[in-house]
């Protein structure tokens, strides 16, 4: 076994000689490492594999839209004593608006709103109980507005003021009227009370059906009233009541 390995020892050393020169061959145009940049990942979100509801399609096909394009204001009643308005301002003012501006055009102006008191009038804009001007900001689109009087007519105007108090007016609203601010003065039916059923309908024997009772105390109570219309007479036209 031993000299086995040294028979293969020798033959390999004597295969590769050392001061030989190993010749290496090298191309001549090496070619160009090409990089491969790495291409972006786009991470999505998670596709949302919930089945859509009925109020999930119509949530995406009526959505109310954020503006109309037309001038208008609107009022609504909150309690006895404030108002409620929204509008919206149209990007094209009418040329009898802007011809009302007058050449400075918005410069000498400021959005307002005049609420009038219109109860129980036809009001054509000029002819109000009474009525304030409340400046609003630029970008307000909606206010709450404090009026002094219950139960009365309101409606709002919205326009534009300048500082002597020329106003110019861009929309009118609906007309409200506020509700009371205490008990109606509306007073509920008075009900019979026990003696006072007792004293139409005496019942003698057995409870008389609820037709029953309505006629004979219809019937009493006319009798009554005929009575006292008598004896209000001369002295010959009285009688007496046999009810009594």
């Amino acid at each position: 076994m031993r000299n086995s390995k040294n028979m293969i020892k020798d033959s390999l050393d004597r295969q590769i000689d050392p001061s030989e020169a190993v010749e290496i061959h090298v191309p001549d145009v090496i070619p160009e490492i090409q990089i491969i940049e790495p291409h972006e990942l786009h991470v999505g979100k998670n596709p949302d594999y919930r089945r859509k509801t009925q109020r999930d399609i119509w949530d995406s096909q009526y959505r109310l839209p954020d503006t109309y394009g037309s001038t208008e204001i609107v009022l609504m009643v909150r309690d006895p004593y404030w108002v409620y308005a929204y509008w919206e301002i149209a990007d094209d003012i009418p040329r009898a608006v802007t011809a009302a501006l007058g050449p400075e055009g918005l410069r000498t102006f400021r959005k307002a709103l005049r609420v009038h008191d219109v109860t129980d009038i036809e009001f054509d804009g000029s002819n109000s109980h009474k009525y304030i001007s409340i400046d609003v900001h630029d970008n307000a689109d909606n206010w709450y507005i404090n009026v002094e009087r219950p139960n009365r007519s309101y409606c709002a105007e919205l326009g534009f003021i300048n500082k002597e108090g020329a106003f110019v007016c861009l929309s009118k609203s609906n007309t409200v009227r506020t509700p009371r601010a205490g008990v109606s003065e509306i007073v509920d039916t008075e009900w019979m009370t026990i003696s006072e059923i007792e004293k139409y309908c005496p019942f003698h024997s057995g409870a008389p059906a609820s037709p029953e009772i309505i006629s004979q105390i219809a019937e009493r109570m006319h009798l009554d009233a005929g009575s006292e219309f008598m004896g209000k007479g001369p002295k010959q036209n009285r009688r007496a009541n046999p009810y009594k």
